[in-house]
């Protein structure tokens, strides 16, 4: 815990001294892909796929990306940072599969150059259960509910 509170407060140190430093950088684009190394957008994803945000950078020049991971029950969010000097990247949480949630989730990304310069973007994805998951709800559930409904018939 003390490890991810120091990396959180440095990044944060880090992310205000750079914003402002310098105006933003336009041309950031962000979205959500299947895998590592894609760049077809997918916005719906199973429990056992794991979603990744590509980011495309407006230059390789030497920066350093930071995505906050908003779930859908509105838990604190998830951080992930990175520093490099390349014009793509994919983040992906390493504990998705422990973190992951049905509804609507937001990453809010960002990226800080040495320069100065920064830019932000926003995607967003759905979680949806498993197909196979509610039919064997169903198929569990059809039998409860037609001895529900016979015993209110006779009463």
């Amino acid at each position: 815990m003390n490890k991810k509170l120091v990396h959180a407060l440095t990044f944060l140190i880090l992310a205000v001294f750079l914003a402002m430093a310098a105006p933003a950088a336009a041309g950031l684009d962000t979205y959500t892909v299947g895998s590592s190394g894609s760049t077809i957008a997918q916005d719906t994803f199973s429990f056992d796929e794991t979603p990744f945000l590509y980011m495309q950078l407006p230059n390789d020049e030497l920066n350093f990306t930071s995505s906050f991971w908003y779930a859908p029950s509105g838990a604190e969010p998830f951080v992930f940072g990175e520093p490099g000097a390349v014009d793509e990247r994919w983040l992906s949480l390493a504990n998705w599969g422990t973190v992951a949630e049905t509804g609507d989730w937001t990453i809010d990304s960002n990226v800080f150059y040495a320069s100065g310069a920064t830019a932000t973007s926003l995607a967003s994805f759905t979680v949806t259960p498993e197909p196979l998951s509610m039919v064997l709800f169903l198929v569990g559930g059809l039998p409860i509910a037609t001895n529900l409904y016979r015993k209110t018939k006779r009463l």
